[in-house]
């Protein structure tokens, strides 16, 4: 084991409610923090502590599950990555492909939909909506999509596969694996509570901050299937995930869609959260500059944020999968900031 303690230090600095930190290597873990409440931050609030086994919300953290499953049908020939979405669901834009929205290209944005999580459940008339909708970017634009990602995706994936998208990753991915992580949840014993503890922010035309605490934590937001950013696991889940993926599938996916998956496919401006990405297949990539993963020399790590208060990545130069889970939210500097804080002390010990 790792004899270090970052994820304790930096609560002990005030970064956040509480959290895990896990780090896999060679089939071990070498590193399992877990640091302060789960629940107790507000007035009324029960207090508990956060343990290994504490489930977090790791919001778009989920997005790489949601390739994988696209992936797997892709290797099976079931799905056409650069056909139209219009062959998938009639009314979809012709112009935009699978490939298009799995690298955030498509330009389909529903700022509306996405403030109103009443509607998240509403199957029909979120494809009602995507459908009806015109892209707001031109193809081709690098436009992060928070939730029309899963939306779009995880609809391709349960009419091409017959079932829901999380029934094929519970079957194909999950149990076999060992990773312990779900869609939806309706046991909130044992789950941590999402706070919001910055300011003002917006994210592709919504603002995040006002309501966040009242959606994130209500049962019928936490049973409600959101492919893209409604994933819930504990960061030993997450490390096992990446461990899998730099042990080339074993056997549940091939290495070479692995390979393809996490390549570059764009690095451009993100009109949604204003910075420079790196982006793959459902996966952001790391880059010469700072990035959750890591201050510098990062361009080979992949992995992906969650909201504003995790990340998790596989870091091929270490051979190590790491998974930092907090229930603080702030904004994406500050993610950025206490994560690649981490990452760096990660890195310097396994090295």
């Amino acid at each position: 084991m790792l004899e270090i303690t970052p994820l304790a230090d930096q609560h002990a600095r005030g970064g956040f409610p509480g959290g895990q930190l896990v780090v896999r290597r060679g089939g071990a873990v070498v590193l399992d923090e877990a640091v302060g409440l789960a629940s107790g931050l507000r007035a009324g609030e029960p207090r508990v502590e956060v343990t290994p086994a504490t489930r977090f919300g790791v919001f778009s953290a989920s997005k790489p599950f949601v390739a994988i499953a696209v992936a797997m049908l892709e290797e099976r020939g079931l799905i056409d990555v650069d056909a139209p979405l219009a062959r998938h669901v009639d009314g979809w834009p012709a112009d935009r492909t699978v490939l298009d929205v799995l690298t955030h290209r498509a330009g389909i944005l529903l700022p509306e939909l996405v403030a109103d999580e009443r509607r998240w459940g509403d199957r029909d008339g979120l494809v009602r909506a995507i459908a009806e909708t015109p892209p707001r970017y031109p193809r081709g634009t690098l436009a992060y999509a928070p939730y029309e990602y899963g939306w779009i995706l995880g609809e391709v994936v349960a009419r091409v596969a017959g079932e829901p998208l999380p029934a094929l990753l519970r079957r194909e991915l999950l149990d076999p694996a060992g990773i312990d992580a779900a869609f939806t949840t309706t046991a909130l014993d044992g789950l941590a509570r999402s706070y919001w503890t910055g300011g003002r922010h917006h994210v592709a035309g919504v603002e995040l901050s006002a309501r966040w605490e009242q959606v994130h934590n209500d049962p019928a937001t936490l049973a409600t299937v959101v492919p893209g950013a409604g994933l819930i696991a504990t960061a030993g889940a997450l490390a096992r995930f990446y461990e899998l993926l730099l042990d080339g599938g074993r056997g549940l996916i091939r290495p070479e869609t692995i390979a393809r998956y996490t390549a570059r496919h764009a690095a451009a401006y993100d009109r949604s959260n204003r910075v420079v990405l790196r982006v793959g297949r459902g996966f952001l990539l790391g880059a010469p500059w700072p990035t959750v993963y890591g201050w510098t020399r990062t361009s080979g790590c992949y992995g992906h944020a969650g909201a504003f208060c995790a990340a998790a990545w596989a870091d091929p130069d270490t051979g190590a999968a790491v998974a930092y889970v907090t229930n603080g939210n702030r904004g994406p500097v500050d993610l950025l900031r206490r994560s690649a804080a981490i990452a760096g002390r990660v890195r310097r010990a396994l090295r």
